[in-house]
């Protein structure tokens, strides 16, 4: 399993190996890179033994081999398979649909010797034939109203649709391309280009689906390769939408363990039960997902063991079990759900049917067994909420890294305790009134001339500055480690000051240091400790919201953000006003002369952190060369 910082975690297992087929175990030649698994009506399977150019038909435990498809009579001829890549039985009409990719056909049939129609490629408008690689129908299903969809791997324009005539009804769901900053970049560079020239360059096209797969409801499911972890697998409409309601959902293996840049789903299966179950061929790892798209169990692996693959092709799942076909190892390999796992399918099905009290101790047993299990944190919170014990719920939703969860169960709990929740507002507004009252307000309040007042006085000491710089390094931390959970439960792993440093220490020494810079060439009247001591008055209010802000986000639920971003905003403009003041009475400067200060300032602060990261650089290679001569020296000396 992962926490929420995406690290792997042990869990217990969902599923475990308990057979491993091959062909020689099923009384037949040896498989040869099966591609393809289905169970029809009656419990048997088909395997598209892709490398034989069969269809191999097996029991409903794969102990024997029932029937071998090689060819099919139509009409007055015979038709042989050739690499068929995908097969698919439907569950309405037990029609059998096989993507008969080296003839570049689809075939339908009704029982094992017969084929009752052949789907070509589409001559048809609505078909775009620019792909010049032919069509290579890769996998195939169909819906409860007869319509055939397949994937040919050269279309980016979706899965092509067929009536249950087989004529072409055009595409269904294709992928969007991503938007990113490279392909915004290439689209603003074109439009400098001649026609002739932008039509030899590279299009961004949208990346084909690898699989799909069909609910009991007429939902599709793809999966695509080379995309990014949210897009991956999604539950479709015909115009390609995605309809998942957590569409931020990372499918697949998302540690760093592993050479490829993303996870590649080569397969979905989507239970009875409604669960989704993705293939990830680049891990060899099973994905089960619930119909929320929370992470359920992980199995599999990279192996020659039981239930390792070496290159898993395609998944099925059937009751309480998985199959899995691995086109290296030319095998089927069976798992049958765990008791750990009976236990979470109770649960969640309890779940589903509002039964919250009921599937509790399902999750506390769950909990015994694997203590990091989000799904269970969640569910007991769901409980607790629903029963009407909010502190309860609060403190699970805290455990599942729920901050939805929270702020719904939070916005309960401080209705409860309204008169609680008032008495102490009323005592943090009078505490904060009483400390605006007694505070030196001649600076923060008299922009125009507080600054003039303040040098022309000298009230001014690096005692009072470094104090500034203290409480601007205190209030980043406060505002990022101990906000309101319902506004901010991703809090890092570790906790490091260096990142809080660096965002209130060294910003401002680099922002002292470039505008001292800046305005020694703009004959600037500051000296660089009048600098540093005006900027830091100029950072008060900026300190003061961090610390309001965070001391209210523990009182208002998520609706209520809206009082927190106008603190904040207020805290942020009323700095910058006073850096702009400060600025130009230190310098003593004129509105337009201070404004080109400040954007040169910014720019030399730029400069300056370029030169910062060199210099480390410089040292690190320094150190290391140092290290290795000495290493060197100690080498020889004991030799």
């Amino acid at each position: 399993n992962y926490d929420i910082w995406g690290d792997a975690v042990p869990s217990q297992s969902g599923y475990e190996a308990v057979k491993s087929v091959s062909g020689d175990n099923l009384g037949i030649s040896a498989f040869s890179a099966p591609a393809d698994i289905c169970r029809d009506s009656k419990g048997n399977f088909l395997i598209a033994d892709s490398g034989n150019n069969r269809i191999v038909i097996t029991d409903s435990s794969i102990s024997e081999s029932l029937h071998i498809i090689t060819s099919l009579e139509y009409g007055n001829r015979k038709i042989t398979l050739k690499n068929p890549c995908g097969v698919y039985v439907s569950p309405y009409d037990d029609c059998i649909y096989i993507a008969d990719t080296g003839n570049s056909r689809i075939i339908k049939c009704r029982d094992y010797e017969n084929a009752e129609m052949i789907i070509e490629k589409p001559d048809s408008e609505l078909y775009n034939d620019t792909e010049k690689s032919g069509f290579f129908p890769s996998k195939v299903i169909a819906d409860k109203s007869g319509f055939i969809y397949t994937i040919v791997s050269s279309s980016s324009n979706g899965a092509l649709m067929f009536d249950k005539n087989g004529v072409f009804q055009g595409y269904y769901g294709a992928n969007h391309i991503d938007t990113t900053a490279e392909i915004m970049m290439k689209y603003i560079g074109n439009m400098f280009l001649t026609d002739s020239v932008r039509s030899r360059n590279s299009r961004n096209v949208p990346s084909a689906f690898a699989n799909f797969d069909i609910d009991s409801s007429g939902f599709m499911y793809t999966c695509t390769e080379n995309v990014s972890g949210n897009s991956i697998v999604k539950k479709i409409n015909s115009a390609g939408d995605n309809l998942f309601y957590n569409t931020d959902t990372e499918f697949g293996d998302h540690t760093a363990y592993y050479s490829v840049e993303n996870p590649v789903i080569s397969d979905i299966d989507i239970s009875e039960s409604g669960y989704i179950n993705c293939l990830d061929s680049s891990s060899g790892k099973i994905f089960q997902y619930d119909e929320n798209c929370r992470l359920v169990f992980i199995s599999g692996g990279k192996s020659e063991q039981l239930g390792g693959f070496r290159n898993a092709s395609a998944i099925e799942s059937s009751d309480n079990m998985l199959y899995v076909t691995d086109s290296a190892k030319n095998t089927v390999t069976v798992f049958e759900i765990t008791d750990f796992g009976k236990n979470i399918h109770n649960a969640v099905l309890l779940c589903e049917k509002g039964e919250y009290s009921k599937a509790m101790p399902l999750w506390l047993e769950a909990l015994e067994y694997d203590g990091n299990y989000h799904i269970a944190y969640e569910e007991i919170s769901n409980a607790y909420f629903i029963s009407g014990n909010y502190e309860k719920s609060m403190e699970y939703a805290k455990k599942a890294e729920s901050s939805a969860l929270y702020n719904r169960a939070f916005e309960e709990y401080r209705s409860e305790h309204s008169g609680r929740y008032a008495v102490i507002m009323i005592c943090i507004v009078s505490v904060l009134f009483i400390a605006f009252k007694k505070a030196d307000k001649s600076i923060i309040f008299r922009i125009a001339d507080g600054f003039d007042d303040i040098l022309w006085r000298k009230q001014y000491s690096w005692k009072k500055t470094i104090l500034i710089i203290i409480f601007l390094f205190i209030s980043e931390i406060v505002n990022d480690r101990l906000y309101g959970f319902q506004f901010q439960a991703d809090y890092s792993k570790t906790f490091s000051i260096v990142p809080y440093i660096f965002k209130s220490a060294v910003l401002f020494f680099m922002w002292t240091v470039g505008n001292w810079s800046v305005c020694c060439l703009l004959d600037g009247k500051g000296t660089f400790r009048n600098i540093c001591h005006v900027c830091a008055y100029a950072v008060i209010p900026y300190i003061i919201q961090n610390f309001i802000t965070a001391l209210i986000s523990h009182f208002l639920i998520y609706d209520e953000k809206f009082f927190i971003d106008a603190v904040m905003i207020t805290g942020i403009i009323w700095s910058a006003l006073m850096m702009f003041m400060a600025v130009k009475s230190v310098h003593q400067y004129s509105a337009r002369k201070t404004v080109l200060a400040l954007v040169l300032t910014f720019v030399s602060m730029i400069i300056i952190g370029f030169i910062m990261i060199l210099l480390f650089s410089l040292i690190v290679r320094m150190c290391s060369f140092i290290y290795t001569v000495f290493s060197e020296i100690i080498y020889r000396i004991r030799t």
